[in-house]
């Protein structure tokens, strides 16, 4: 998956890739449509949405099925503190997706995303 701009179909991967995301939360947290339109980017997963620990571990292992085991949620909030964890986004769950290579391997993005978030709080 590469979320690179250029163009139209980036944008259409973002997109994509969004809805996707927002149906996994939306399965893993019992919630409806309603509640998953208002799901974006900005969104934070436990401070908007309130995603618990048990919820993380299910769309962990969502994720994994669906994108290969290169995509690790838990590694990725192993390494953040409480206050970033609570401050995760949709947006850098997508950017964690998009740093997993179509062959389901991790790119150098994985480690700038933790330090992104880190530097954010």
């Amino acid at each position: 998956m590469d979320f690179a701009p250029d163009g139209g179909r980036a944008a259409a991967e973002r997109s994509a890739a969004l809805a996707d995301l927002t149906g996994l939360l939306a399965r893993v947290t019992g919630e409806g449509e309603s509640w998953a339109q208002r799901i974006g980017p900005d969104t934070a997963l436990e401070a908007d949405l309130g995603v618990d620990s048990v919820e993380f571990v299910v769309l962990n292992a969502l994720l994994r099925g669906r994108y290969g085991d290169a995509v690790d949620l838990l590694g990725l909030l192993r390494g953040l503190d409480l206050d970033q964890i609570i401050g995760l986004t949709v947006g850098d769950l997508l950017a964690h997706l998009g740093a997993v290579g179509d062959d389901g391997s991790r790119s150098a993005t994985v480690e700038a995303l933790v330090f992104d978030v880190t530097e954010r709080s």
